[in-house]
């Protein structure tokens, strides 16, 4: 595993040797194809919808292994909440909105993005883009920042763009990240990129924004092969209809 400077590190699948992989991979191949005919007409990020992705539950399965939580419950250092798994595109030449600016996540004292990258992510290909905590700290500070989204030129003004940090890697590769306490983007792209995120905080966040939740029937459809530990970080929705 590359180590990052403050707040980011880059992996791969093969490195990182995950339970549920080569499941994880044959569902993708499946998947992929609806990833490269979704519509950009409105949005520059689309999604595969959450009825989609729970047909493939490998998917699911992999963002709950015991040993990713394991590394993940070690750095947020309390039981976690999951808060699901986007399979998107992001768009070429798509409008500098949302995050494509400089932001933080607010969701949580510490949270954890795990976001592999399903084909090869150049400079120019729109790769996750981060400033080191160090130097967002001082722009914490500079910008007295709650949050929101910040442009180029600010941040310009107070952090180097030498020292942001470009986190282009192959297909396959693995960034993990606290979004939450490093100022970060999807860098603008020429290319477009295909990526998976699994999202983790603590179990009682914040802020919860995520519309993540198991309806009743998935519910009992997947977590008969999950253990309390597993379970114990999903939400259940209340009605028939998963709100993902």
């Amino acid at each position: 595993m590359r180590s990052r400077r403050g707040g980011c590190q880059i992996t791969s699948l093969t490195e990182l040797g995950l339970p549920h992989t080569k499941r994880l991979l044959k569902e993708m191949i499946v998947l992929h194809p609806h990833l490269y005919t979704l519509s950009n007409l409105n949005n520059w990020r689309e999604g595969i919808p959450g009825l989609r992705k729970f047909l493939h539950t490998e998917i699911l399965l992999w963002g709950l292994g015991e040993r990713l939580l394991d590394i993940v419950e070690n750095y947020i250092g309390l039981p976690l909440l999951f808060h699901g798994v986007d399979l998107r595109r992001d768009a070429a030449d798509a409008p500098l909105t949302d995050a494509r600016h400089w932001h933080r996540d607010i969701e949580d004292e510490r949270m954890v993005k795990v976001i592999i990258y399903l084909n090869n992510v150049g400079v120019t290909g729109g790769p996750y883009e981060y400033i080191p905590r160090s130097y967002t700290e001082h722009l914490n500070t500079a910008l007295d920042y709650k949050s929101g989204f910040i442009s180029d030129e600010a941040i310009a003004e107070i952090v180097s763009p030498q020292n942001w940090q470009t986190c282009a890697a192959k297909a396959g590769s693995i960034i993990i990240t606290d979004p939450c306490n490093v100022f970060h983007r999807a860098k603008p792209a020429q290319r477009n990129r295909y990526s998976i995120t699994f999202g983790y905080t603590s179990r009682i966040p914040k802020v919860y924004l995520s519309e993540f939740q198991l309806s009743p029937d998935e519910w009992n459809r997947i977590t008969p092969k999950l253990s309390k530990r597993q379970i114990a970080c999903l939400r259940r929705s209340k009605t028939g209809l998963s709100l993902n």
